[in-house]
């Protein structure tokens, strides 16, 4: 069974927030607490958060990898497909699990290509997340 973990991004001040506790409703999360030194506990509702899941996974470097990170894959010679070896994708949930999609810069924008992440994770790299690094995404796909 893998550890179920989350963090979160705060897109209104362009950073991680360590937090404490999830607030759940009928919705699902509704708000993040926090510890800040100057105001104590703090409830933050989610309208600027994203909530990023843990995957169970870790890359060829031994770091985790999360919903919303963006991946390198370098493919062997024998399988380079003339991008140069190396593949660049996003980490989602979809259906019932994690994927990766596939940002092949060849490609038109909306054609995406979805591949299991569970067996191939080892292999790839964590170089950044849809969130801190947007830049990513838009190399791949120029």
């Amino acid at each position: 069974m893998r550890e179920i973990k989350f963090r979160v991004w705060d897109g209104a001040r362009h950073c991680f927030r360590n937090f404490n506790d999830l607030k759940f409703g009928a919705r699902g999360v509704w708000a993040v607490v926090y510890y800040d030194p100057e105001r104590g506990h703090v409830v933050q509702e989610m309208a600027h958060l994203q909530l990023m899941q843990y995957t169970g996974l870790h890359d060829r470097n031994g770091v985790e990898i999360y919903e919303g990170d963006i991946l390198h894959y370098v493919a062997p010679p024998e399988h380079d497909d003339g991008s140069g070896g190396i593949e660049t994708y996003e980490v989602v949930w979809k259906d019932f699990g994690f994927t990766a999609r596939w940002l092949q810069a060849r490609w038109e924008r909306a054609q995406w290509i979805e591949n299991a992440l569970h067996g191939a994770a080892e292999d790839m790299e964590v170089i950044g997340n849809v969130y801190e690094h947007p830049e990513l995404l838009e190399r791949a796909d120029a």
